[in-house]
């Protein structure tokens, strides 16, 4: 079912017209970065780069350029996406170990720095230098023995050191531990991977579950997993890069600027340095982009977002009928669409999405607006909603720590906005017009363009 690997993943964006192929030579300094952009804003799909200068690697970005990506991934129809993915995620299935693993197919020389084997990007003018977007960083937990997963910002320090940004859970918790005990912290970092199985890293870690069981879930069959040669911690099989080696909690440096998916370039005051003793890859490996201030990176946190929250609070308040997360805001704005319900269980509903996951602002409407029409929901907010009864404010919240405006310890206020007017408004009706009207209308104009 679905993508097994990368490149079947870029196989099937070819076969769907859906892959835009770029075969004049770029540089991996900016331009890449600069294609992607401008094929991210006029819907291009994703980009494959054969030539780019380097190490003569080819490069694949903007691989999930919509919704429909994921979809595909999983065998089933868009408007099913929530739905299935919320559902499968509760359903993990363990990794199947493999020794007849793509990814070490071949051992790069000890002494090749990682620019003679990685098309390092740098992407924006603002950035310190090459970036990898991409990792999947794995480490072992010597206490529990489970594997904590992410994905990290990794910037390049010398010819096999890396700056890693652990700033989220698990990973983050895990190394404060090593850093504490003052020991080095063995890891592993994939690069290129299937949609699904990339998108399991990103999704909040439960206790005792690897992501990559989730990732099984999301797949409806186990992935592949070998155990990487130096530290012996299990990744995916398929990967087209491994890097193994030690994170040094004795060496921490500033971090960046760097362009985020916020849109913002941003600076760590001080992460580890991850000292890279090995590297594999497949025999004619791909390279996997993501655009740090790109669609796909928000889409994914918003896909993520809605897993996190829409079931639990469906479970909570079953009058929450579809939640809709602002493209743009890497999942911290939400508008959510309500059945009839007492105004004081609206407003439960409300400060349990603002207490929940990365949401910042959280807008309620009637079922009778459509939430993915923003112009359809300020319309809401302007004639349902007064903002000294109807708003709700929260301090000292959880924050992302890409948010420029809340500095470490990344907390932040959180708004809610009761714009349903169900009791507001009630027995006011919205100006329509006639179905048939609109069916006559439709079928009039169809085929007819604006010269």
């Amino acid at each position: 079912m679905g993508f097994e690997d990368l490149r079947q993943t870029v196989a099937e964006l070819r076969s769907r017209g859906r892959l835009l192929e770029v075969a004049e030579p770029v540089s991996p300094a900016h331009e890449v970065a600069a294609v992607l952009t401008e094929a991210d804003r006029r819907g291009e799909g994703a980009v494959y780069f054969s030539h780019v200068n380097g190490p003569g690697v080819p490069v694949v970005g903007n691989v999930i350029f919509g919704r429909e990506v994921l979809a595909w991934a999983m065998g089933v129809d868009e408007t099913d996406l929530a739905g299935e993915f919320a559902r499968r995620l509760s359903h993990p299935i363990p990794t199947r170990s493999t020794e007849a693993a793509p990814v070490l197919e071949r051992a790069a020389p000890a002494d090749l720095s990682i620019e003679r084997i990685l098309p390092l990007l740098t992407h924006c003018q603002e950035d310190s230098g090459p970036y990898i977007t991409t990792g999947l960083v794995s480490a072992l937990s010597p206490e529990t023995g489970d594997v904590a997963r992410g994905i990290h910002r990794m910037g390049l320090r010398g010819e096999r050191e890396l700056g890693v940004a652990l700033v989220n859970p698990p990973l983050s918790q895990l190394y404060a531990r090593f850093k504490a005990q003052g020991r080095p912290m063995p890891m592993a970092v994939a690069l290129g991977v299937d949609p699904l199985t990339f998108a399991s890293f990103a999704l909040r870690g439960v206790p005792g579950v690897d992501k990559l069981a989730v990732a099984g879930g999301l797949h409806g069959q186990p992935v592949e997993v070998v155990a990487a040669p130096l530290t012996g911690i299990p990744v995916p099989a398929r990967a087209e890069f491994l890097l193994e080696g030690e994170v040094d909690p004795q060496d921490e440096r500033p971090d960046g600027p760097m362009g985020e998916v916020g849109g913002y370039s941003l600076v760590f005051p001080g992460t580890p340095t991850f000292r890279v003793r090995r590297i594999y890859h497949r025999a004619d490996p791909l390279y996997h982009a993501l655009l740090p201030t790109g669609r796909e990176g928000d889409l994914l946190l918003a896909v993520v977002s809605e897993a996190n929250i829409a079931p639990r609070v469906r479970s909570l308040f079953p009058f929450a009928q579809q939640f809709f997360f602002v493209p743009g805001t890497c999942g911290t704005s939400l508008v959510v669409r309500l059945a009839p319900a007492p105004r004081e269980q609206i407003r439960s509903l409300l400060l349990q999405l603002l207490t929940l996951g990365v949401v910042k602002k959280v807008v309620a409407v009637a079922e009778d607006v459509d939430p993915r029409d923003l112009v359809h929901v300020e319309w809401a907010l302007a004639t349902r909603f007064q903002p000294d009864q109807d708003a709700m404010i929260l301090s000292d919240l959880k924050a992302l720590p890409i948010d420029p405006s809340c500095p470490e310890p990344f907390r932040t206020a959180k708004i809610a906005l009761d714009a349903t007017g169900y009791e507001r408004v009630r027995g006011r009706r919205p100006a329509t017009l006639r179905p048939d009207a609109l069916e006559r209308a439709r079928t009039l104009l169809s085929g007819r363009h604006t010269p």
